[in-house]
């Protein structure tokens, strides 16, 4: 039931899913884990402070 739920919840954003999913290691439910946490962009990712932590500039 649950399943079915976050199914119909992500089917619109499933090209999306499929490419995170695309990384080595990552699978279908992480990747509609990250995608939840995350969001469809990451500008707000994008301060000096996040690209320190991630190790690139």
């Amino acid at each position: 039931m649950l399943d079915q739920e976050v199914a119909k919840r992500v089917s619109e954003y499933q090209e999306d899913v499929e490419r995170i999913d695309s990384i080595p290691g990552i699978a279908t439910q992480m990747a509609e884990q990250i995608l939840s946490e995350v969001g469809r962009t990451i500008s707000k990712c994008t301060s000096h402070v996040f690209m320190d932590r991630s190790g690139s500039r």
